[in-house]
């Protein structure tokens, strides 16, 4: 029997309709598998030195079963084509964007690529990333539960 893989993305905007762009990129995300959730959304300060204006955050999940086509490589194409929708630059790291959409978790998968790594290198040092991920995640409900789930994963 197959099982379901939860994925759980980051996302974030920082230029326009802030909040019109995240219910957007949700409503199609949303097509992507089965059991969708969403966090809260909520504001946080620029990071990394380069942005100017405020992020508007939210954790999205939903599931896929396992063996799907939807590999991590195409699941980050499907993102970058995305974001590309919402005009989505990338002149500069850590720019303000129009939409910015990271996968934070794959299932119980390590990924390390060229062009991906999951958990997400920044998932446990970024507020606006872990605690909406902590209010719609199945598997944990603490940032010490969490850090000790994503060294399970990392450590694998």
């Amino acid at each position: 029997m197959k099982k379901n893989i939860t994925i759980y993305l980051g996302l974030g905007s920082s230029l326009g309709d802030k909040e019109k762009i995240i219910n957007n990129a949700i409503a199609e995300i949303k097509k992507w598998g089965e059991n969708f959730l969403v966090s809260s959304f909520l504001y946080s300060e620029p990071w990394g030195g380069v942005a100017q204006n405020k992020f508007l955050n939210a954790v999205c999940s939903f599931e896929i079963l396992e063996n799907s086509e939807m590999t991590p490589e195409k699941l980050l194409q499907k993102i970058q084509k995305l974001e590309e929708k919402f005009q989505r630059t990338r002149s500069v790291k850590w720019e303000d964007r129009t939409l910015d959409v990271d996968i934070l978790l794959y299932g119980e998968e390590k990924i390390e690529t060229l062009n991906l790594i999951v958990p997400h290198v920044y998932i446990l040092e970024r507020d606006f990333v872990y605690e909406p991920l902590l209010e719609i995640c199945k598997i944990n409900r603490s940032l010490g539960d969490l850090k000790k789930y994503i060294f399970k994963i990392r450590s694998s």
